[in-house]
């Protein structure tokens, strides 16, 4: 349901973000331009592997196969260290891999415990645990070893971000209707980090 406009969501959330990562993060660090390029590359990267448009609502789930079990588990892999990126959302990564809707098909047929349901929720959950882990590890190493490198990284990776999902609603076909939805949401998603950006202040 309203995919533009959840996309357009994301984009609030991740673009009112960069100013206050800026802000917060790279508080007296300079700014390391070959770090940042990697960052943009690492997303523009994983939007070249996009695999295309998926439907809205998933009316056939893919086979149970092994290729598509280790599939949903380095899913789940790239969305747990996503979790400890600033900026940067599980959902989010889901969008620009294009499974966030596959995902959102299983969430929504869980209960009935069919098994190609349950199986890829299960891969990913157990991708998702070692991506958390191995995350929490390297980020932690990283910062400690190379805090201005790895910020800059960061920021490459928030930015970089934020043009993919605006280039994937270029498809769209906009009407002045889903123009003002679009354009809500957006703000929507900004007010939310401005937001709790003051509560954790």
């Amino acid at each position: 349901v309203a995919p533009t406009q959840t996309m357009y969501w994301f984009i609030g959330l991740v673009a009112f973000s960069i100013p206050v990562f800026v802000k917060k993060e790279m508080k007296g660090l300079k700014f390391s331009v070959l770090p940042f390029i990697i960052g943009m590359a690492v997303v523009i990267g994983l939007e070249v592997m996009n695999p295309g448009d998926v439907a809205v609502v998933n009316p056939e789930f893919p086979p149970l196969t092994i290729s598509h079990l280790i599939t949903m588990t380095i899913i789940g892999v790239i969305g747990g260290f996503s979790m400890f990126l600033p900026g940067v959302s599980g959902s989010m990564v889901l969008l620009i891999l294009g499974y966030y809707y596959l995902f959102k098909s299983y969430l929504a047929d869980v209960l009935t415990f069919r098994l190609d349901v349950l199986f890829p929720l299960g891969f990913m959950a157990l991708g998702i645990l070692i991506g958390i882990v191995l995350s929490a590890w390297i980020l932690d190493k990283a910062l400690k070893n190379s805090k201005q490198a790895t910020i800059s990284l960061l920021l490459g990776l928030i930015v970089a971000s934020t043009f993919v999902l605006i280039y994937q609603t270029l498809s769209a076909t906009f009407t002045v209707s889903l123009i003002m939805t679009s354009a809500l949401a957006f703000l929507i998603g900004g007010a939310i980090v401005i937001l709790l950006d003051k509560v954790v202040a």
